[in-house]
């Protein structure tokens, strides 16, 4: 690590990234406001790469951002360049690195890292030649929404089972069996939210754990918007109507490691998706 490096450490400039991540900190609390957080999954679902430090900034400092990237990648790659006026969005830049340090008596290799702040722009504070559109909101049956069931279906690491299923039970996921079953005489925009929702289940949910019932629905419930946006279909009945008020008796840290989860799940089912269809 560089002197200079170091200096900007321990500068004044660290003061705002601080700020950066008070702002964090009080915005994981009201993300858990039911409208709030609908709009935070779909910035996750646009912006699934991100951490989720960056996520929550992006939200609160502009909750309409659709593609955001630096002025100079908005200029060489798309020549678009950004409007006068417009005021960048804040996002946090990890510097990791490498220290010797002793422990115990020992050498050891530690790692660690500082953070300094990076500008970003939205799509709509930029102008230039015509940027290519988002696919269009998926509704109903459609053959692109079969070929989105067929593709998150390669993804799962369990068969999948089309059943007659009785009453209101879409589908469910079980462990012991070790299968994924879904109801068989739905619309296929309910298929894939439901398939997203149990291959969800199968993921996080396999062993026993304490997060208990509520927990668990919400993770896969949220992992299956995040998705079913990210891929443009319909997510306007979707609803997380006691969500202000399980999560108001927990804290920051855990409310932030369950975002984490939902956030890490998400990104990878969109990301081996996405691989799915290139190959």
């Amino acid at each position: 690590m560089t002197k200079e490096d170091e200096n900007k450490k321990t500068s004044g400039y660290q003061v705002e990234v601080q700020k950066a991540f008070q702002q964090i900190e009080v915005g994981v609390k009201g993300v858990f406001a039911s409208e709030n957080y609908k709009n935070y999954l779909k910035t996750m679902a646009k912006f699934h790469k991100y951490s989720i430090n960056n996520s929550l900034l992006i939200m609160l400092q502009c909750p309409d951002a659709s593609i955001v990237t630096g002025a100079n990648k908005w200029k060489t790659e798309f020549n678009r360049m950004i409007k006068k006026g417009s005021k960048a969005i804040k996002i946090l830049i990890p510097h990791p690195y490498k220290r010797e340090i002793e422990v115990d008596g020992e050498i050891v290799e530690k790692e660690f890292c500082y953070f300094t702040l990076g500008n970003v722009f939205d799509i709509s504070q930029t102008e230039g030649d015509d940027f290519p559109h988002l696919c269009k909101e998926l509704k109903g049956d459609s053959d692109e929404v079969k070929q989105l069931i067929s593709v998150l279906s390669k993804v799962s690491k369990y068969p999948i089972f089309y059943w007659n299923l009785k009453e209101d039970r879409k589908g469910f996921f079980s462990a012991t069996d070790s299968k994924i079953v879904v109801k068989k005489n739905m619309s296929d925009l309910q298929k894939f939210k439901t398939l997203a929702h149990e291959i969800a289940h199968s993921r996080l949910h396999v062993e026993r754990t304490d997060k208990g019932r509520q927990q668990c629905e919400i993770e896969a419930e949220s992992i299956a918007f995040v998705v079913a946006n990210h891929f443009g279909i319909d997510t306007s009945e979707y609803s997380f109507p006691y969500i202000a008020n399980w999560s108001k008796n927990k804290d920051s840290k855990e409310l932030k490691a369950i975002l984490t989860n939902i956030q890490k799940e998400a990104k990878a089912i969109i990301t081996e998706m996405e691989n799915q269809e290139v190959a």
